[in-house]
């Protein structure tokens, strides 16, 4: 009986475990890419681009290589 009622109590906490490890990542991060173009559709190279966060404001400034296109890395969710 005893061994029954550690076996359920081992099983329980492997699955809290597996449980929590998932949460974990859940917080990762994100990346935006994209081009920079005018109205024309030609590419614009060495633009600078700003992100502006609504929740909180913050501001993250990026600068396109030569074919226009534009990283932001490590965003939060």
């Amino acid at each position: 009986m005893t061994r029954n009622i550690l076996m359920k109590f081992t099983t329980l906490a492997a699955v809290c475990m597996f449980l929590m490890v998932g949460q974990a990542f859940a917080q990762a991060t994100g990346n935006i890419t994209g081009a920079v173009s005018d109205s024309t559709g030609a590419i614009v190279p060495n633009a600078t681009v700003k992100m502006v966060s609504k929740d909180n404001g913050s501001e993250k400034t990026s600068t396109a290589n030569s074919d226009g296109i534009y990283n932001f890395t490590l965003l939060q969710p």
